[in-house]
């Protein structure tokens, strides 16, 4: 992990919270600079970076803003290069991948209303925990990475098969077709987890 391979004296907190803001600045490049994103090498290392470093942070259940700006940015770099049809990851790294992505997205999300657990916490990932503590900072970063990858499943196929392998679209339908339950979300937000549902459907 970045913080890992950093020798310097520096404060754990300060140094995340510089990371998430560079990070920040290369969700925006990508999207001002497709393009160069996609020729530049450097630009191609820190995509296979993110990816790994990803994984890792998942495992060590750390810092979770930290860990969804490296899934969207991962996500973007893929669909950056999937639009191309440029190959930047190798297949079972890009499959690891995919199903991390999916996992922060769901648990990120929960789509488990509190009215259904006896307890906040109760049945509950640490991940989908911490993220409902600080949903307000990654609110808009998580439906960012909803679109991100909802647009993956058209270009990218193995992206729609770990999709449909992974379960949650049941989950997705079951919240879905709960009328109290889905007032919970935007027009937006409901409209991106729909088309994920019919594309997955469509197979």
């Amino acid at each position: 992990m970045w913080i890992g391979q950093t020798k310097c004296d520096v404060d754990v907190d300060e140094l995340e919270t510089c990371l998430v803001t560079l990070l920040g600045i290369f969700l925006n490049v990508i999207v001002t600079e497709p393009e160069l994103v996609a020729s530049d090498q450097t630009f191609r290392e820190i995509g296979q970076h993110a990816i790994t470093s990803a994984y890792e942070l998942l495992s060590a259940e750390k810092n979770v803003v930290l860990l969804i700006h490296l899934v969207v940015l991962g996500l973007m770099f893929i669909r950056n290069h999937a639009e191309r049809n440029s190959v930047l990851f190798g297949h079972a790294e890009l499959t690891v991948f995919l199903r991390d992505a999916i996992y922060v997205l769901k648990e990120a999300n929960g789509l488990l209303p509190d009215s259904e657990v006896p307890s906040p916490d109760h049945g509950r990932t640490p991940l989908a925990v911490r993220s409902k503590e600080i949903w307000a900072d990654i609110s808009e970063l998580w439906f960012l990475g909803l679109q991100v990858f909802s647009t993956l499943t058209s270009t990218l196929p193995l992206a729609r098969d770990v999709l449909k392998e992974s379960g949650w679209i049941e989950t997705i339908l079951t919240f879905l077709n709960s009328t109290s339950h889905v007032r919970q979300l935007s027009v937006d937000e409901k409209d991106v987890l729909m088309e994920l549902v019919r594309k997955v459907s469509d197979m």
